[in-house]
């Protein structure tokens, strides 16, 4: 196997885990820290202290998942797509990128913020939920386009 196809392997390893890092600690907050602190006011120091953490995983995670999906487009998709002349993957791959910079956006603003018993810091990770979901939707759609 060639250097350059082990390096494909890692970097589309590493934007998975990337992603599922970033969406993993939006989805901690949104489905247990914050409902646990709706729950009992009292914990709002280790709500705190759990954001803090999760706040670091996110951001890592988005990082990591942008950097490499980038690469993954340059280095290996859109080469790949042009040369058989692949038509509507460029466009599903645009918007995938810019659905990923928005769930970086939404997500830092919702980490910036102290947990707090109210909705919106909630409804922001969610947001960032369905969001990724969206774009793993767009994912399966361009992996799909190969096969036809």
């Amino acid at each position: 196997m060639p250097e350059t196809e082990i390096l494909n392997i890692i970097m589309r390893y590493l934007h998975i885990v990337g992603a599922a890092f970033a969406i993993g600690a939006s989805a901690g907050m949104a489905l247990a820290v914050l409902p646990t602190l709706r729950a009992n006011p009292d914990a709002q120091a280790t709500a705190t202290a759990l954001s803090k953490r999760l706040k670091r995983l996110f951001h890592m995670g988005a990082g990591i998942a942008i950097l490499t999906g980038m690469y993954n487009y340059v280095a290996v998709g859109m080469p790949a797509a042009r040369a058989i002349e692949l038509k509507g993957y460029d466009p599903i791959i645009g918007i995938k990128i810019l659905l990923a910079l928005l769930v970086m956006g939404v997500g830092s603003w919702a980490f910036s913020r102290e947990p707090t018993a109210d909705a919106k810091g909630g409804r922001m990770h969610l947001l960032t939920l369905v969001l990724a979901l969206v774009i793993l939707l767009l994912g399966a759609v361009a992996r799909r386009m190969w096969a036809v």
